[in-house]
């Protein structure tokens, strides 16, 4: 494998981080374009899966484990926290009756207590918030692949590419506006 050049070698530290190709050439002070074209290179393609390995040996960290913790952030339910007694009031549930798994995906919860000037009354509010769904569902995709070098999303809808384009569904598309009668009846 040929020696890397020092802007070779910080690219493949920088990509490692969180590889994005972008933000790592920002960092590692080279051009969009030529991080890009480093990364079909295969000496370069070996350097980043050995800092990769290296990476996985020094912290004991599998892809398989945080695949599984972005899985529980990703599947996870708001019914699993919360109770709703008979008079509809929703409280968080014991935390002892929480599977421990499902803990992992509480991001914060917040206490706070207040006294009603009337009546001297202490009222408690709580505050409960999981890790965000939607971006543990994206990174989960990411890594299956779900998603094309644009970042969108990869499903075949069964539509012809000039229908869905009219539905603004790909590039070129209605940008917003619907398609006239007559666009549609073209498209089929």
């Amino acid at each position: 494998m040929a020696e890397l050049t020092d802007k070779q070698q910080a690219l493949c530290e920088e990509y490692i981080i969180d590889l994005d190709v972008k933000e790592a050439a920002k960092r590692a002070n080279v051009s969009y374009g030529y991080a890009r074209q480093l990364l079909t290179k295969s000496n370069i393609l070996g350097e980043i899966q050995k800092l990769k390995n290296s990476r996985s040996e020094r912290t004991q960290i599998e892809a398989d484990s945080v695949i599984q913790e972005l899985a529980k952030l990703a599947f996870s339910n708001i019914q699993d926290y919360l109770t709703v007694d008979e008079d509809g009031e929703v409280y968080l549930k014991n935390f002892d009756d929480i599977d421990t798994e499902k803990l992992a995906a509480i991001e914060s919860i917040k206490v706070n207590t207040t006294r009603n000037k009337d009546d001297s009354r202490e009222y408690t509010t709580t505050q409960f918030k999981l890790h965000s769904k939607l971006n543990a569902l994206e990174q989960l995709g990411k890594h299956l692949g779900i998603y094309d070098k644009d970042k969108n999303l990869n499903i075949n809808l069964g539509l012809s590419q000039k229908t869905a384009t009219l539905l603004g569904l790909i590039d070129g598309g209605t940008k917003g506006k619907l398609p006239t009668k007559q666009e549609i009846k073209e498209a089929k």
